[in-house]
């Protein structure tokens, strides 16, 4: 039996985390532990550990970087002390060769000797700091599970094999505090930091907000602007473009949730 949206809205992360390992929490994580941060998720064979290392570190905007785990190692000790990053994420994505072949609620059965994970920074950490400073979440009014999330034309830094497009979450704001959300989430470059573009799609490449690569089209009222910030799935969009060969990452959404307040 799964909880409710309602039954996990007052959940620490540490009982989200054992929720997930018991395969009792199945939702987007978005307004779960809204003092924490929350972060993606990215497994790789320690052959690409480095170069996507790398890669991180050219584009920080993307990919900041919150935790590395040693070869084989399944504990964020850093991130999250006594968490098993195999089962306490509500659903895993596993790619093949550039391409996703399966999905599935913990990766017991292919966690390995040789696998380096990587916790990355996700916007939904400081969307509490947004609502605090009088910035509406429109996803969360309109009742949608997450910012909606779009390839842009924007190339990323490469490193080694992994290269591709920046992704980016967009949220609404109300043009007269388009300067107060930059200013809150450039506080916070663990969860991506302030906006990589303001009120333009075209320059990024997006002709139709009603068409998100990933998630829900969000509805923008009178007097919004929308509001790109860099996403983590850029890491998921990687391994697409690059055809890694083994990659696994969270399901887009279903963040792990970490002990670090934010």
């Amino acid at each position: 039996m799964t909880l409710s949206q309602r039954e996990s809205s007052a959940l620490s992360p540490r009982e989200v985390r054992a929720l997930n390992r018991a395969n009792r929490l199945d939702r987007n994580t978005s307004g779960l532990c809204s003092e924490f941060v929350q972060a993606n998720l990215v497994v790789l064979p320690l052959a690409d550990a480095f170069d996507f290392l790398r890669f991180c570190q050219y584009n920080p905007r993307a990919c900041p970087v919150i935790d590395v785990t040693e070869p084989g190692d399944f504990e964020p000790k850093i991130a999250a002390p006594g968490a098993d990053l195999r089962t306490d994420i509500a659903r895993y994505q596993l790619y093949r060769d550039g391409e996703l072949v399966a999905e599935q609620r913990d990766i017991l059965d292919i966690f390995n000797g040789d696998m380096v994970s990587f916790l990355i920074g996700c916007s939904y950490s400081f969307e509490h700091r947004l609502a605090k400073a009088g910035v509406p979440l429109r996803h969360h009014e309109q009742r949608i599970d997450g910012a909606p999330m779009y390839i842009t034309n924007r190339k990323c830094v490469p490193a080694g094999r992994f290269s591709g497009r920046l992704v980016v979450t967009m949220r609404p704001v109300p043009s007269s505090l388009v300067s107060e959300a930059v200013s809150v989430t450039a506080r916070h470059p663990e969860s991506h930091g302030a906006p990589v573009s303001v009120g333009n799609p075209q320059s990024l490449g997006i002709t139709d907000l009603r068409k998100p690569d990933w998630g829900e089209p969000v509805q923008l009222h009178a007097g919004d602007v929308p509001v790109f910030w860099a996403c983590g799935v850029t890491s998921q969009q990687i391994a697409l473009e690059s055809k890694v060969d083994f990659m696994i990452t969270h399901s887009s959404g279903y963040m792990f949730v970490t002990d670090i307040s934010i």
